[in-house]
């Protein structure tokens, strides 16, 4: 099965200034989770994304970090280093929504894993 890409994570400095910009620029719209305090964008019906302070969670301001669908993370995150990658941050919760991983390519690339939860509302 093909991976598509499910987000796209944007480092941000102003987080008012990132929102203001592409929703400008490209007609965003935007979404704020106060649980998370995390802005989150939809470029179109299948395409989305969020904003992360730098440095936060080792976000750097030229790191923009795709995520890939997995329908089934376990079993991803097992390929990773037999395929010349490094698993850096393990299968992880985001409680009512999913699983995520990050791992890097065989050339240091941060690149992350995302799984719906099935019974998420």
């Amino acid at each position: 099965m093909s991976k598509y890409i499910v987000h796209v994570e944007i480092p941000y400095t102003d987080r008012e200034a990132m929102t203001k910009f592409y929703g400008g620029m490209f007609g965003w719209e935007h979404e704020t989770d106060p649980t998370f305090d995390y802005t989150m964008f939809r470029a179109n019906e299948n395409a989305g994304g969020g904003y992360v302070k730098i440095g936060e969670y080792d976000t750097k301001p030229d790191r923009l970090l795709v995520y890939f669908d997995s329908d089934d993370i376990d079993a991803d995150t097992q390929k990773i280093e037999g395929l010349g990658g490094k698993l850096v941050d393990p299968k992880m919760a985001i409680p009512g929504m999913g699983w995520m991983a990050k791992f890097t390519d065989p050339s240091g690339n941060l690149i992350a894993l995302w799984q719906n939860d099935p019974n998420a509302a």
